[in-house]
């Protein structure tokens, strides 16, 4: 009887096999060894501060027109959408449009936006939402803010506030530099 023999990988075969050593390979990491700085909303401000906040977001809010089913039961059913259209084309036009959209150009929402604005000079000041996850998300407008010396502040409800107002959740909102009248009307408005 023979007597079979095991078979033995040599080194350059274990190297390429699955229970071989395996090299150690780096992993990015995104990290930065400078601390970030937050500048938060003090508790003690807060409620002031969303009065203002929810009272200058308010003109940029666009509202639902509804028309109301009471109106339409009595209008036959092939004509329906044309008169609901008609409906709502008056009740927009009773809306002011033109100070809603002067306010809406003044603002940029949303991160893109608001990095856009800070690369080409075009914003004034910042806000953005606390409950960003993750903070990388927000961390550069933080940075490109403290390097051009424009104010930015980090609001615990901002989220909230735009969800009210505007309709959607944004966490990066910026004022834009507009005529000098408009930005100061928009910025230091009063509660009333």
């Amino acid at each position: 009887m023979e007597t079979s023999q095991t078979p033995v990988l040599t080194k350059q075969q274990q190297k390429h096999s699955l229970s071989g050593k395996k090299k150690l390979q780096g992993r990015s990491l995104f990290a930065s060894p400078y601390d970030t700085y937050w500048p938060e909303l003090k508790e003690d401000d807060e409620e002031d501060f969303n009065k203002v906040l929810l009272s200058a977001l308010k003109p940029v809010s666009n509202p639902k027109v509804r028309v109301k089913w009471s109106e339409l039961k009595n209008v036959p059913q092939e004509k329906r959408r044309d008169v609901r259209r008609e409906l709502e084309m008056e009740a927009m036009k009773n809306m002011c449009r033109e100070e809603e959209q002067k306010s809406r150009e003044s603002l940029c929402l949303g991160v893109n936006a608001v990095t856009r604005g800070l690369n080409s000079s075009q914003v004034s000041s910042v806000l953005l939402a606390k409950d960003v996850d993750p903070k990388l998300l927000i961390s550069h407008i933080i940075t490109m803010c403290g390097i051009k010396g424009i104010p930015i502040l980090i609001v615990p409800a901002l989220r909230q506030f735009t969800k009210i107002t505007l309709g959607f959740s944004c966490i990066a909102l910026a004022i834009k530099k507009t005529s000098i009248e408009d930005f100061r009307e928009l910025r230091h408005r009063e509660v009333i």
